[in-house]
């Protein structure tokens, strides 16, 4: 893992360099401009340190050349001699002379003729003419090694500088090499610990995104699976389909548990794909997540629909348990209440939370489902699921909801835990909630609170009959008659005046014979089905040809198809699905 790291680190301009080709190109210009910085100073500080040299030296010899004029004036030779001596040890000077006319008349050593000396002495006499003798001076040779060190300071200065410099950097860069980047580069295990902040903070971030990439990987792998899954079950799903469609001689409830079943099959299908799609433009997500679908409310089903759909398969699955009981109440009011969640979603959860309540009384007890308003909101509606199972303690019940915890099946302890993260998910991300509340030895009650969502415009939740004069009701299935004349019966028991004139017509010829002898069709309420058997003529197509529109309800077992739907939108009529024959409100 560590390997490649400081390679990493090194880059530059996309382009990989060593080691000492990247010092020079990011440190060579700033080290530059230090040397040449420290030299400047180094140049100005060492004028001035000649020049206080000088103005030092030249005070001291000033000094001298007072005392001197004094003893030249009284005459006194050995003070002058000795003026000269003193003047030569504290300036480290290494002649010293008293000249007239440049003649030496006193010298320290006696070493010249003249006080006129040689050119290559030139920088090193300092003359001082002595003020109370014309023509009389005094003067000093000083050492040469201090014109040549004032002159020579600066520039060795910045050689010893730039050696030391070099020498550390060298240093430095060695050391750097022998202990991290041989090691790096030879593999350093994971155990081994760096002093160094940023480097442990890289090698985290290095980690990180390796197990990115696995993760990565193990995604594609999935979303690879889950897409041929879902693309090799849409052919039987279509004969499945076409199946369905022809059934005969078989009750609308059963007709509707088929199809709900179809449309749960679909639904995973539509699922798997859809989550692929997502995983591969996200590729960089390194784990899946709850992705509900809430979408428009034409993909969406009344949620007593979804619940007597989801109760009748756990029926149909156990329906050899004969110690097990389930039940089903709902408020009436309910019935056109539709959630925010889509009705596959919704299924699945409920799917999972029966089956919980279902192991948890061990397919011996009791499972009664509730549907109605929340008392506390009006915009929210209540599913409550309870059982007479054996309950959870207080600890699994706090710990209920964690991703992969499941509890109690092998200890008899408890059903709960299976699918419940995902339905805790699913419902937060659609806004509701989920409250669990139970007792060892006496059972379990879940709660899903859903916020309530607008009707869809296409959705029949009433028949109006106050201004009708003749209802016509055209399907095919006797059965279905049969449910509108109860309906019809039960209706008139409630009216204080005449029932409007009821015909119903199970062959489609008869219906639009008879149909194209009423001119006058105001006061008509039609219900009519969609598919008829033995033509290709369906229930959408005589409400557009004889412009039935509003006074039309089309009633089929299709009416959440997205197809029919906006269809029976453009008609102007309203859709009733043939489940809810025995409980549409009519008034």
């Amino acid at each position: 893992m560590m390997r490649e790291f400081f390679r990493l680190a090194l880059l530059n301009k996309s382009k990989i360099v060593p080691l000492r080709t990247w010092v020079w190109r990011n440190l060579g210009l700033p080290l530059a401009a230090l040397v040449v910085g420290l030299f400047l100073v180094l140049i100005i500080s060492t004028r001035e340190v000649i020049r206080r040299n000088e103005d030092s030296r030249q005070r001291f010899f000033q000094s001298v050349a007072l005392i001197s004029d004094l003893a030249v004036r009284k005459r006194e030779i050995e003070i002058l001699e000795s003026t000269l001596v003193l003047g030569m040890r504290q300036s480290e000077a290494t002649w010293a002379a008293i000249c007239r006319d440049d003649l030496p008349v006193i010298q320290h050593p006696a070493l010249y003729e003249s006080c006129k000396l040689k050119p290559q002495f030139a920088k090193s006499i300092r003359r001082i003419p002595l003020a109370g003798s014309a023509g009389a001076s005094i003067v000093f040779l000083i050492p040469s090694s201090w014109v040549t060190w004032d002159v020579l300071r600066a520039p060795l200065l910045l050689l010893v500088f730039a050696f030391f410099s070099w020498c550390l950097i060298w240093f430095s860069m060695r050391r750097f090499r022998q202990n991290l980047l041989v090691p790096l580069d030879q593999g350093l295990p994971d155990s081994t610990e760096l002093n160094i902040l940023e480097l442990q903070n890289l090698r985290s971030s290095l980690a990180n995104a390796l197990e990115l990439e696995r993760s990565r990987a193990a995604q594609e792998a999935k979303t690879r699976v889950m897409q041929q899954v879902a693309h090799d079950i849409r052919s039987p799903l279509a004969a499945l389909g076409i199946l369905e469609r022809n059934l005969g001689g078989v009750s609308p409830d059963i007709r509707e548990l088929a199809r709900s079943a179809l449309d749960r099959i679909r639904g995973i299908a539509e699922d798997l794909m859809s989550q692929g799609e997502r995983a591969i433009s996200s590729a960089a997500s390194s784990v899946s997540s709850v992705h509900p679908s809430v979408t428009q409310n034409d993909q969406f089903r009344p949620v007593w629909m979804v619940v007597e759909s989801a109760l009748l398969e756990k029926r149909i699955v156990h329906r050899e348990d004969a110690d097990l009981k389930f039940r089903l109440n709902f408020d009436p009011d309910q019935l056109s209440t539709f959630v925010a969640l889509d009705n596959f979603e919704l299924s699945r959860v409920l799917s999972n939370l029966l089956n919980n309540s279902i192991d948890a009384t061990q397919k011996k007890g009791k499972v009664n489902v509730w549907v109605g308003k929340d008392e506390d909101s009006a915009k929210r509606v209540l599913i409550q699921i309870s059982d007479n199972g054996v309950g959870m303690s207080p600890e699994i019940l706090r710990r209920l909801g964690s991703r992969g915890f499941s509890s109690g099946k092998e200890r008899n302890e408890s059903g709960y835990g299976l699918g419940v993260w995902h339905a805790q998910e699913t419902v937060s991300a659609a806004g509701g909630s989920l409250v669990y509340e139970s007792e060892l030895g006496k059972g379990t009650r879940v709660t899903l609170a859903m916020p309530i969502a607008p009707k869809p415009d296409w959705f029949c939740d009433s028949i109006s009959l106050s201004n009708a004069k003749r209802v016509v009701v055209v399907d095919d299935d006797p059965s279905v008659l049969e449910l509108w004349e109860i309906r019809w019966r039960s209706f008139g028991k409630t009216l204080s005046r005449e029932l409007p004139e009821k015909r119903a017509y199970l062959n489609v010829r008869s219906f639009v014979a008879d149909l194209e002898t009423w001119l006058d069709r105001n006061g008509f309420v039609f219900l009519i089905d969609h598919d008829f058997a033995g033509t290709s003529v369906n229930g959408l197509m005589l409400i557009e040809e004889y412009q039935l529109g509003e006074r039309a309800i089309l009633v089929t077992s299709r009416a959440f198809e997205k197809a029919i739907q906006e269809e029976a939108l453009r008609l102007g009529c309203r859709v009733l699905p043939k489940s809810m024959i025995s409980n549409v409100l009519i008034h």
